[in-house]
């Protein structure tokens, strides 16, 4: 439901600019205590799985002058996002259950992701051991649910909505 509403909104968003300010009233404070937990830098490689077809936390992200790469599986919504496309923000349509995450030093998984468990396995075979890993779930641990964070051995915490986690 939450990946249906999400598309929809950003969907909107994208065909009406006047929506737009929308986004900034949720995702604003939300990027920036982001930003803060894993000391974004310039020099940064960042890595956003799920950015959907107006991709406002990864164009956030960007203005940290970190490089963003921005998945989607879906072609239409990575087709829509590369309008939005710089120096420091790229798009590319792939699967974060396959994408080789080796050469990141962040990696955010959006909340609408459905199957976090298979980009969390990925995550494991293919990051390096320093990553910083932000999962968007809302504010209780889904580890707490039994879910994709479980197979973590992990230290987590709580960064208003999303938590940070280290292998």
């Amino acid at each position: 439901m939450i990946e249906a509403l999400t598309n929809l909104f950003e969907s909107v968003a994208r065909r009406f600019p006047s929506v737009r300010p929308l986004f900034s009233l949720y995702y604003d404070r939300m990027c920036e205590r982001e930003i803060l937990a894993v000391r974004m830098q310039p020099h940064h490689r960042v890595l956003f799985i799920g950015a959907g077809a107006y991709p406002y936390s990864a164009m956030m992200y960007a203005k940290t002058g970190a490089m963003v790469t921005a998945i989607d599986r879906a072609r239409a919504a990575v087709i829509s996002a590369s309008r939005y496309a710089h120096e420091r923000l790229r798009f590319i349509e792939a699967d974060g259950a396959t994408f080789d995450m080796a050469h990141y030093d962040t990696i955010i998984i959006a909340k609408q992701v459905v199957e976090k468990q298979f980009i969390i396995n990925q995550i494991k075979k293919t990051a390096n051991r320093r990553v910083r890993i932000l999962v968007r779930s809302g504010k209780s641990c889904p580890c707490a649910k039994g879910c994709a964070l479980q197979s973590l051995s992990h230290r987590g915490r709580l960064v208003k909505h999303s938590w940070m986690i280290t292998l």
